[in-house]
C-alpha cells in the first residue's frame, strides 16, 4: 500500500567536474551507496512493516554533479500493523534523520561529524526521551534512532561508501541541498568522522557441563578436532583429554557405530563482526557407553511353532 514519497537533492562537487566530463566508475558506487542508507534506515526503524525504493534523477552543471533522489515509501501487511497498533516512521522523517532533508535536530550525518570517531565516555538519559553522548570535554544530545543508526554496521558502510568519491583528487565535497541552501557539507577533512571504528567483540558466554555425544567423525591430526551430535546439531569439537587420547592411540579403545561419549564439554560463544561465534572442547572422557545391540527375543524353535 503506498504511503509517501519524498526527494532529496545530493551533489558532488570538484575540479575533476569542470569539464562536464566524468569516470562514471567513480561516482556509481556512491549512488548505490545513497540507496543501500535509505533502504537499510527503513530497515532498522520500521522492520518489515514498510518497504523503500529509490530512484535516481540526474542534473549536471559545470563542477557539480548533482541528483535529485525520488524515495517511496510502501506500507507492508498493512491490516496486521492497524491491529497491532504500530507506527511506522514516515519516508520524510527518515531522510530528516539521516540528513537528507532539514528537521530541525541532530541527524545522523550532524553526529557523526561531530564525534570525529572519538571514544564515547557517557551516554545518559534526557526528560525529552533523547540521549545525552558524552566526550572528553563535549556533549550533545541526539535521539535514540539516531543511536541506533549510528551503530548499525550496514547504516555505517554505506555511509563509507557515499563519501568515498571524496577520497580522489578533483572531488572535495557531498552537499545535501534544498534549492540553493546547503543542508548537509561533507568534506575531505571529514573522511575520517565516517570510517568505521573498530569493532569489539560483545558479550562472551561459556560454561562447562556434562554431555552425551554421538561420534559422527573422529580425527587422528594434530589439534583432534572431532565431529559430534548431541541428538539436535551437528557440530566440531577440540578433544583436550590427553589420557583419553593416548588410550586411543595406544588402541586400548575400541569404537563401535552409535557409541555414546559421556563428557565435559566446554562451550564458549560470543559476538563476532560477522555474527555470533561458538566453540567446543571437550575437557574430559568420563565414560564410553555401547551402543544398544538388539536383542534375539524369541529363539529359532519358538518362530516355528
Amino acid at each position: 500500500m503506498p504511503m509517501g514519497t519524498t526527494q532529496i537533492y545530493v551533489a558532488y562537487d570538484g575540479e575533476s567536474l569542470q569539464s562536464g566530463l566524468m569516470d562514471v566508475r567513480d561516482l556509481a558506487p556512491a549512488f548505490i551507496a545513497i540507496g543501500d542508507l535509505c533502504q537499510e534506515t527503513n530497515r532498522v526503524l520500521n522492520g518489515d512493516k514498510a518497504h523503500l525504493s529509490v530512484k535516481v534523477r540526474s542534473g549536471f552543471q559545470r563542477g557539480s554533479f548533482e541528483i535529485s533522489l525520488e524515495i517511496m515509501q510502501s506500507i507492508i501487511h498493512h491490516a496486521k500493523s492497524l491491529l497491532l497498533g504500530d507506527d511506522i516512521i514516515a519516508v520524510k522523517t527518515l531522510t530528516e534523520l539521516l540528513g537528507f532533508a532539514g528537521g530541525g535536530y541532530v541527524s545522523l550525518i550532524t553526529f557523526l561529524k561531530w564525534l570525529k570517531n572519538r571514544k564515547v565516555i557517557g551516554i545518559a538519559n534526557q526528560e525529552n526521551g533523547d540521549y545525552r553522548i558524552e566526550i572528553e570535554g563535549d556533549h550533545i544530545d541526539v535521539s535514540p534512532n539516531i543511536l541506533k543508526l549510528s551503530e548499525n554496521i550496514k547504516v555505517r558502510e554505506a555511509l563509507e561508501g557515499i563519501i568515498k568519491p571524496l577520497i580522489q583528487d578533483g572531488i572535495d565535497r557531498f552537499e545535501v541541498r534544498q534549492g540553493n541552501e546547503i543542508i548537509e557539507s561533507i568534506g575531505k577533512g571529514d573522511i575520517p568522522s565516517f570510517s568505521q571504528p573498530e569493532f569489539t567483540e560483545g558479550v562472551t558466554v561459556d560454561n562447562e557441563q556434562a554431555a552425551l555425544l554421538e561420534i559422527v567423525r573422529l580425527s587422528f591430526e594434530e589439534k583432534y578436532k572431532w565431529t559430534f551430535t548431541n541428538g539436535n546439531m551437528i557440530f566440531n569439537a577440540d578433544i583436550e583429554d590427553v589420557e583419553f587420547l593416548n588410550k586411543l592411540n595406544r588402541r586400548e579403545i575400541l569404537f563401535a557405530k552409535g557409541d555414546i561419549l559421556k563428557v565435559s564439554l566446554y562451550t564458549k560463544s560470543w559476538q563476532t563482526e560477522k555474527g555470533l561465534k561458538t566453540e567446543y572442547k571437550v575437557l574430559r572422557v568420563i565414560e564410553i557407553i555401547p551402543s544398544p545391540r538388539q536383542l534375539q527375543m524369541f529363539s529359532p524353535q519358538q518362530e516355528d511353532k
